[in-house]
C-alpha cells in the first residue's frame, strides 16, 4: 500500500503540470475543427475559393499566394490538413496539370510554421522546459529554410521554362518575407497568432504585387495556343473585361 501512495504522490505533480496544457490544446484543436465544419456546412469555403480565384489571377504570384498565404493561414488556424482542402481547389483554377496542383498544394503545408495556433510548439516547450515565446521565435527563424524552399519549388513548377529563373527568385523572396513577418509578429504578439498573421500579410502582399492582374503565364498557357491568333490579344482583353478567366478559358 505505501508503494501505491508513493506512486500517487509522484503522479500528482505531473497531472497538475500537464492538465492546463492538455485543456489548452484541446480547446485549440476543438475550435479549429469546429471552424472548419461550420465553414464547410455554410458553403463559405466554396464562396471564398470563388472570390479569391476571381481576383488572384493565374501568374506565379497567385500560386505563391496560395502556397505562402492561403494554405498556411487556414492551417495555422485549424490544423489537420484543412489548408489543403482550401488551397488545392484554388490551384485547380490556375490551369496547371493535376499532378502539379497536388504537389504545389502539399508544398503549402510545408510552409506552415505551426498548425492550430501552435499546440505542438507549446507541448515541446513544456517538455523541454523552454519558454514558449522563445521556442516560437527560434522556430520562426529556422523556418527560413522550408519557406524559401517551398517558394522556389512552387514558382519553378508553375512557370514556363523561359521565365523560371526570375520566377524562382520571386519564390525565394516570398519565402524570405514570410520568415521576416512571422518572426516579427511572433516577437510582437506571441507565438499562437504569428503563423496566421504572417500568412495573412503574404496574401495582401501577393494580391498587391500582381496577383490580381490575371496574368496567364503558367506553363500550361502556352500549350493552349494563347497568343497564336493575330487577334488573340484583343479577344483576351475583351474576355478579361467581362468574364472571369480560369486556366485560359472563359467560363460563362
Amino acid at each position: 500500500m505505501p508503494r501505491y501512495w508513493a506512486l500517487a504522490d509522484s503522479m500528482i505533480p505531473v497531472v497538475l503540470r500537464w492538465t492546463p496544457i492538455l485543456i489548452e490544446v484541446l480547446m485549440i484543436v476543438g475550435g479549429g475543427l469546429l471552424l472548419a465544419e461550420v465553414l464547410r456546412e455554410a458553403g463559405a469555403q466554396a464562396a471564398l475559393a470563388k472570390w479569391i480565384s476571381g481576383r488572384a489571377g493565374q501568374g506565379v504570384a497567385a500560386v505563391l499566394l496560395v502556397v505562402h498565404g492561403i494554405t498556411p493561414f487556414a492551417e495555422s488556424l485549424t490544423g489537420f490538413g484543412i489548408g489543403v482542402t482550401i488551397g488545392i481547389p484554388l490551384l485547380a483554377h490556375f490551369g496547371l496539370p493535376a499532378r502539379k496542383v497536388v504537389v504545389i498544394g502539399l508544398l503549402g503545408l510545408c510552409a506552415v510554421p505551426w498548425g492550430s495556433m501552435g499546440p505542438g510548439t507549446l507541448i515541446a516547450a513544456t517538455m523541454s522546459d523552454l519558454p514558449f515565446h522563445d521556442l516560437g521565435v527560434a522556430s520562426a527563424v529556422l523556418s527560413f529554410v522550408p519557406f524559401t524552399a517551398t517558394g522556389i519549388a512552387a514558382a519553378w513548377l508553375a512557370s514556363p521554362p523561359e521565365s523560371r529563373a526570375s520566377a524562382t527568385l520571386y519564390g525565394a523572396l516570398s519565402g524570405t518575407v514570410l520568415t521576416v513577418v512571422v518572426t516579427a509578429v511572433n516577437m510582437a504578439f506571441g507565438t499562437p497568432p504569428a503563423g496566421a498573421l504572417g500568412a495573412l500579410a503574404m496574401i495582401a502582399m501577393h494580391l498587391l504585387s500582381g496577383g490580381g492582374k490575371r496574368k496567364p503565364p503558367l506553363e500550361s498557357a502556352g500549350r493552349r495556343g494563347l497568343g497564336k491568333h493575330p487577334n488573340s490579344h484583343a479577344v483576351s482583353a475583351r474576355a478579361d473585361e467581362n468574364q472571369p478567366v480560369y486556366g485560359g478559358e472563359v467560363r460563362f
